[in-house]
């Protein structure tokens, strides 16, 4: 089944869920989609700022601080209130590249844990811009030890050198609020709109949660477009 040219997937979820492997997996099945990083978004944020400053003539530092505050914390080990403002301020960068990704008619992957769903519901509302053809998917974790093994297998990956405590502290924190509510609010957006989904990857390889994902693309599509 073919799918619109103007398709976004939108895949949120905590660190180490497995959004970025999962989109990669995505890309490589379906060579039509192109995939945009929260870091790619980061960089069109920044290079927005010099652009402004530039216009501006001047450097205001506490002015731009106030503008992309959120945006210097970590983007993977903080609370949920951080997180939250880091995907509203990347909302005009996330629509920014949504709306051209759309009028070049190419399907695009965004993914990132500054990407929270209900932000682009507000009061349980679509945003005027956003279209039916954009989906977002929450991938979800019901399995804590599945997750703190994805939690070491990157730190070994990159490097990191993870002390066992501090893998299980970081997981623990953001199960504790994020992964939940991640989960429970695209949980109650999907009662209302059929292109938001939750999904459990816990028993999942990324080529299995790549499948799942796309299964439910295709089947929204089919049903709801």
């Amino acid at each position: 089944m073919d799918i619109p040219k103007d398709t976004i997937l939108m895949l949120s979820g905590v660190s180490c869920v497995g959004k970025t492997t999962t989109a990669y997996e995505i890309v490589k099945n379906y060579s039509e989609f192109r995939r945009v990083s929260e870091y790619d978004l980061i960089r069109t944020v920044v290079r927005t700022a010099y652009e402004h400053l530039a216009d501006e003539a001047y450097i205001n530092k506490n002015e731009l601080m106030d503008k992309y505050n959120a945006l210097f914390e970590s983007l993977t080990c903080n609370n949920f209130e951080i997180t939250r403002l880091q995907s509203e301020q990347l909302l005009p960068y996330v629509k920014e590249i949504i709306l051209r990704q759309q009028r070049r008619q190419i399907p695009t992957i965004l993914e990132g844990t500054g990407i929270i769903p209900n932000i682009y519901f507000p009061n349980n509302r679509p945003l005027p811009w956003l279209t039916k053809h954009v989906v977002f998917i929450n991938l979800y974790l019901s399995d804590e030890k599945e997750h703190i093994s994805r939690r070491k297998s990157r730190s070994e990956e990159r490097g990191y050198h993870e002390s066992a405590s501090k893998t299980q502290a970081i997981i623990s924190q953001c199960r504790a609020e994020k992964n939940q509510l991640l989960h429970m609010q695209a949980i109650e957006l999907q009662k209302m709109y059929k292109n938001i989904f939750s999904i459990d990857i816990s028993d999942c390889t990324p080529t299995q949660a790549a499948t799942r994902i796309m299964e439910r693309v295709f089947d929204y599509f089919k049903k709801y477009v």
